[in-house]
């Protein structure tokens, strides 16, 4: 087995990345919500990014991500 930790801060340049990961999440926790209440949530998150973004330059959140690969 091989194992790797990822850590340290993340730097979106614009919404996109951000709101391509928020919509991978749709399968999974959509259906909770609705779809009219998951749009509207995506959309005031891209204001607010988009807001955020043009304020400081970047969206910045802090990531921890690992991968075990067995053989």
């Amino acid at each position: 087995a091989c194992a790797a930790m990822v850590i340290g801060p993340y730097e979106a340049p614009s919404s996109e990345p951000v709101l391509a990961w928020v919509e991978s999440l749709r399968a999974g926790t959509g259906p909770a919500f609705g779809l009219d209440a998951w749009d509207a949530v995506t959309a005031e998150l891209r204001r607010r990014l988009t807001d955020h973004i043009d304020r400081h330059g970047h969206f910045s959140a802090r990531k921890s991500s690992g991968v075990i690969t067995a053989h």
